[in-house]
């Protein structure tokens, strides 16, 4: 039986002689409403004594609330991965822009305002980030099609205001960082 749509999901086609001499039963599936299934099975068993009666929301109950729960579970790792990944990020993007304190001293010399810079930084960070998201964001969702689609026979359901959220948050982080690390820079080389 295919429990998620109570259809068959297989068929077995033989010569009449043969069918015969299988020991063969019956196997029948049908919908009743909630209210109306009380004293169903009892009915079932006084007229078909040796029937059996599954109740397929009873089989489906657990399987769901396993789902729910991985899906809870892989959500909260994906957003710890995202954190990581966005600390990792931020550190590594801070060490390069404290590594070319030297090319933005030399801008500054050469007549670049700070506000030139910073928005020199801010550029080349927004450039980065987008990539590193784009980039993230298509292998992440491939792995969930893959997931869902491919191994749990699922529909994908995009919660929208997280995935923008997850855009939006790094996307400020790192440009906004950048910007501060930069001026932190041009703050100290000023002193000398």
């Amino acid at each position: 039986i295919n429990w998620a749509g109570g259809g068959m999901n297989f068929s077995l086609v033989v010569n009449e002689a043969v069918g015969l001499q299988l020991p063969l039963g019956f196997l029948g599936t049908f919908r009743v409403d909630e209210e109306k299934t009380e004293g169903l099975e009892a009915r079932l068993a006084n007229e078909f004594p040796g029937a059996s009666v599954v109740r397929v929301g009873d089989v489906l109950e657990p399987v769901e609330a396993l789902l729910r729960s991985l899906k809870l579970l892989l959500t909260s790792l994906a957003a710890a991965l995202l954190i990581g990944a966005l600390m990792v990020l931020v550190s590594a993007l801070f060490a390069q822009i404290r590594l070319r304190a030297d090319e933005i001293n030399t801008r500054r010399m050469l007549g670049a305002s700070a506000a030139q810079v910073g928005q020199m930084i801010r550029r080349e960070t927004l450039a980065l980030a987008l990539l590193v998201l784009l980039v993230g964001g298509l292998m992440g969702t491939g792995l969930v099609v893959v997931l869902f689609v491919g191994v749990l026979d699922r529909p994908v359901v995009v919660p929208w205001t997280m995935l923008l959220a997850g855009l939006l948050v790094p996307l400020v982080v790192l440009v906004g960082g950048a910007a501060r690390e930069g001026r932190k820079i041009m703050r100290q080389n000023a002193q000398y």
